[in-house]
């Protein structure tokens, strides 16, 4: 699956449909969608909504059922100052692709199997709201889990990842100080992968034994 516009990208997402959706390598632009097979050719899977300000569709989710794909809209805000940009969380059903937003002045959505949405504010805010994932709609109230989230140095990220048993982690404060790539196990110890790989951001393995992160 070596493409020009999958190298380099900034979150994939693999799907129950045998599909990675992922963000593509671009300066702005939609998901590309690829069959997990040698040799695949990626595809469009997402149109931005240029009317409407979207020059970026970013760190893909894709939900449990396979109905749709979690992602952050980034957009140029007409009521800010120029150069400023806004974030917001939308779900794009598959397999058209098409799109709406969900969760105004938010990114990084990341889908928990106990039926909620996680996601983080502009002012860094670690949020949980119920959200049905067959009708994909937000169904309740959102409540406050965490302030002052580290964010990612890539734009509409954060430090921030659920296992699909509901285990979370995530970062907060500011500081990056050293980092180290290290597995971390399920009874907490630590250890380093490779002084040599820089990393970012945190992330489950798919038996849900370990993680993975930067301290």
């Amino acid at each position: 699956m070596t493409d020009t516009l999958l190298t380099g990208t900034a979150g994939a997402s693999w799907g129950p449909d045998g599909f990675i959706y992922v963000d593509a390598n671009t300066n702005g632009g939609g998901l590309l969608r690829v069959e997990a097979k040698p040799g695949a050719k990626p595809s469009w899977f997402t149109v931005l909504d240029t009317a409407s300000g979207e020059f970026d569709h970013t760190w893909p989710d894709v939900l449990p059922n396979g109905k749709g794909v979690l992602f952050t809209i980034r957009s140029s805000a007409k009521n800010r100052p120029k150069g400023r940009t806004s974030s917001a969380i939308a779900v794009a059903d598959i397999p058209s692709g098409k799109h709406r937003m969900i969760v105004d002045d938010a990114m990084y959505a990341r889908y928990a199997t106990s039926g909620h949405l996680l996601y983080v504010t502009g002012n860094k805010t670690l949020m949980v709201v119920p959200f049905d994932q067959n009708s994909m709609k937000v169904t309740g109230e959102p409540t406050v889990l965490s302030e002052g989230m580290r964010l990612g140095l890539l734009g509409g990220s954060a430090d921030l990842a659920v296992s699909a048993t509901g285990t979370l982690v995530y970062a907060t404060g500011a500081g990056q100080g050293k980092q180290e790539l290290v597995w971390v196990t399920r009874d907490g110890r630590a250890q380093a992968v490779d002084p040599e790989w820089p990393s970012d951001y945190l992330g489950f393995q798919p038996s849900h034994r370990t993680g993975s992160g930067s301290p």
